[in-house]
């Protein structure tokens, strides 16, 4: 296989386990240290892009992120 095939399937598994996962985890690293919040994802689409939804509480608002 190509390095593009194999992208492509690596991307399209990713892409169904986010599917098959109620829950995940976002991890974000600034200077201090990472940071991890458990987030749900809304919608996946075919190109991975994930949106995601946190608690109303939460006091970061995070719109969307990108496998």
């Amino acid at each position: 296989m190509s390095n593009i095939t194999d992208a492509m399937a690596l991307l399209h598994f990713a892409a169904e386990r986010l599917r098959a996962n109620p829950y995940g985890f976002l991890i974000t690293v600034n200077t201090a240290s990472p940071r991890a919040r458990l987030v749900q994802p809304l919608h996946v689409d075919d190109s991975a892009t994930i949106s995601i939804g946190t608690s109303p509480r939460s006091r970061k608002e995070i719109g969307r992120a990108h496998v």
